[in-house]
């Protein structure tokens, strides 16, 4: 029997006796794991990922990124000033005499996230990973670009490419052959695997094994036992890493293909989970459905994921989308206006039974594209903030509850397709149509803020509105159901 298969009959789990059941998440944490000796998350520090790990140094004061604008998480930030001064030392493994000190050609892999800030790379020197030193005869190197001057030797790519891996040798370095990669402005994952049985040292991009260089009688000799992650060995200026990093790890085996491609897509710490939270990480107008524009490179459009539009835009900006796509939860959180747009309909979507949502924590944001609520959906604006549906909502029958001190304003069409507003907390206004059914519990409904119409309440004894608890301004008119006059 496969001990690692879950049954389930009829809704009931049945655990037997003396049997281990882990699911596919936990069975492929358990193997990523095995052999894990450094593991750097950077989630706001240089701290061990795993139990297994040490703790990394700082060097030089590196910073590390807020608001989720690491691959996974956050992410470490180095040479910041330019100076390249700022990296992570950690003691490598097994100490003196070890699998990376001894000289031996020993298994090893050596991944990591790698984002570089544009038009920074200039030299052959950028390293994000290193061991050893050519002095000492035996070491690994992970770069950046490699060639962005025309190259006067040997070497991986064409000028202009992003990311390498190679190794020394009694001084001199050899470059694995690969595939133009560009990382500049955008997340790429880098993997150096040596295999000691094959003797090959085998680079992989993105998940997909990139290039593969022999390595029959190379060994690893890191004579001060560091390793270094954001320079080469020497910490000199022109060896600082330009750029950020994320998830690093360093194992004593070789991973397999497959182990790879999951870490490619996923967190060390979390292999095979799939993300649900996406930030947009784009200071400027874009794509919706640009993967690049958006943590994990993953542009979110199913019921599962949450959209974030958080700090990293520095003035208003406009994300438009030209196809329909699809979120359970919408979250802006920027002093600065985000204003969703496009041809498609952005539809909020709950699952399991649960509602979608849209919060606003700060700022004033409006959808100009067209709004579809497939299931119950809470709208909780923030006290001071502002959300403003300037395109049609359809609710499809379903209630929309207005939570939080903040405004929401409708300057067209609410309600069709029927539904219920439920109004508990801040102020609704705007100048369009209300054409459904309103409970009103605590809410304040008021005129339109542009002060173009006033939304007036227009008597009908067929409306449903309820004014349950609580006072109703709206021009100093009684109401039932709001129209555009």
């Amino acid at each position: 029997m496969n001990t690692k298969t879950l049954f389930t009959f009829t809704g009931v789990l049945t655990l037997i006796a003396g049997l281990t059941f882990l699911g596919p998440a936990r069975d492929a944490q358990a193997q990523i794991a095995t052999g894990l000796e450094v593991y750097f998350p950077f989630d706001g520090d240089s701290f061990a990922g795993s139990a297994t790990s040490v703790n990394g140094v700082e060097v030089g004061g590196p910073m590390y990124t807020t608001g989720g604008m690491g691959r996974f998480g956050e992410a470490i930030v180095l040479d910041n000033p330019g100076d390249g001064a700022e990296y992570i030392e950690y003691p490598l493994p097994g100490g003196a005499g070890g699998q990376f000190t001894g000289g031996a050609n020993a298994d090893f892999t050596m991944a990591a996230h790698i984002w570089i800030e544009p038009g920074a790379i200039n030299d052959i020197g950028r390293a994000w990973g290193n061991i050893g030193t050519p002095i000492a005869g035996g070491g690994v190197f992970m770069n950046g670009r490699m060639f962005d001057l025309p190259p006067t030797g040997s070497g991986p790519f064409e000028p202009g490419s992003d990311g390498d891996g190679g190794f020394w040798s009694g001084g001199a370095p050899f470059f694995i052959f690969g595939t133009p990669t560009d990382c500049e402005g955008q997340w790429c994952h880098m993997a150096l695997v040596n295999d000691a049985t094959a003797n090959t040292l085998t680079l992989y991009v993105n998940g997909t094994a990139d290039g593969t260089h022999a390595t029959t009688g190379t060994g690893l000799n890191a004579i001060d036992g560091l390793g270094k992650v954001g320079s080469n060995d020497n910490q000199s200026a022109s060896n600082g890493w330009p750029g950020r990093i994320d998830d690093f790890g360093l194992w004593t085996r070789a991973l397999s293909a497959g182990e790879i491609a999951t870490i490619s897509t996923s967190a060390i710490g979390t292999p095979g989970e799939t993300p649900t939270e996406f930030t947009w990480n784009k200071d400027a107008t874009g794509d919706w459905n640009q993967g690049t524009n958006w943590t994990f490179s993953i542009a979110p459009s199913e019921n599962t994921h949450t959209a974030i539009f958080g700090d990293v835009i520095t003035s208003n900006q406009l994300v438009y989308t030209n196809s329909d796509v699809t979120v359970k939860a919408i979250q802006f959180d920027n002093a600065n206006r985000y204003a969703i747009a496009g041809h498609g309909q952005v539809t909020l979507e709950g699952n399991s039974g649960s509602s979608a949502s849209i919060d606003v924590d700060q700022g004033f944001h409006e959808f100009q594209a067209r709004v579809a609520l497939s299931s119950n959906t809470d709208v909780d604006i923030a006290t001071g903030a502002t959300l403003e549906f300037n395109n049609r909502v359809n609710q499809n029958g379903n209630t929309l509850t207005k939570l939080g001190g903040g405004t929401l304003s409708i300057n067209h069409a609410l309600n069709s397709g029927g539904g219920l507003v439920l109004g508990l907390e801040g102020t609704i206004t705007g100048i369009g149509t209300l054409a459904g059914d309103m409970n009103n519990i605590a809410v304040t409904v008021a005129p339109g803020l542009r002060g173009e119409v006033a939304m007036l309440a227009i008597p009908e004894p067929t409306s449903g509105l309820l004014l349950v608890l609580g006072a109703v301004a709206l021009c100093g008119y009684g109401m039932r159901r709001i129209v555009s006059q």
